[in-house]
């Protein structure tokens, strides 16, 4: 790859040209774990991946780049965007599993309508729903805080699952990844209805 600026050959996932330090585009192939500086994997340090993404904020934000002219401060915002994308992605779980089963092949978004859940679970659901419809009376907030510990317990056991699955080596089957993205569907019906359980509160 060339330097926009100098033509100088640089490597694809530098961020600035080291002949003319002017700064690069965003490589289109670097994919949210690499563009943050950590391992592709589902166990994530959230602290760290806000700390990547601070530090590289520091260094590519558009403000530092007032002076530089408008292809600079363009490429400056699309870097800031990228970054911005990368973190809100790898800090929240569920949208890290959507992400690595997307990087493995498995197109979460795309297959979210002919995704079939687990009966069972949707008999799970279903009594969970009835359950929460039913609170009422006196003692409502502590079934709520029953109801809110089970939940989170089914909600954890299933996100050590989906993790395992994730980070297992090796290539994963389409049985396999079809697995993986049930566990995550069904993690993300758990969390809504912990969502609506904190509305309660």
């Amino acid at each position: 790859m060339a330097c926009w600026q100098c033509g100088a050959e640089i490597d694809a996932a530098e961020l600035f040209c080291p002949t003319c330090e002017t700064l690069q585009p965003p490589d289109p192939k670097t994919d949210h774990f690499a563009r943050l500086g950590v391992e592709r994997r589902f166990a994530q340090d959230v602290t760290a991946i806000t700390k990547a993404h601070r530090k590289l904020q520091r260094r590519l934000h558009p403000d530092r780049f007032v002076n530089r002219g408008d292809r600079v401060r363009m490429l400056a915002l699309q870097h800031a965007t990228s970054l911005n994308d990368a973190a809100r992605i790898l800090r929240d779980p569920l949208k890290r599993a959507d992400y690595l089963l997307s990087l493995a092949g498995r197109e979460m978004d795309a297959e979210e309508g002919t995704l079939k859940l687990d009966p069972a679970f949707l008999m799970e659901v279903f009594e969970l729903r009835e359950a929460i419809g039913e609170l009422g009376g006196t003692d409502a907030h502590v079934e709520r805080g029953r109801l809110e510990r089970d939940i989170a317990a089914r909600y954890e056991a299933r996100l050590a699952e989906l993790a395992e699955g994730l980070d297992a080596e090796g290539e994963r089957s389409p049985a396999e990844l079809d697995g993986l993205a049930q566990l995550a569907a069904q993690l993300r019906y758990l969390r809504n209805i912990l969502d609506d359980l904190q509305e309660l509160e």
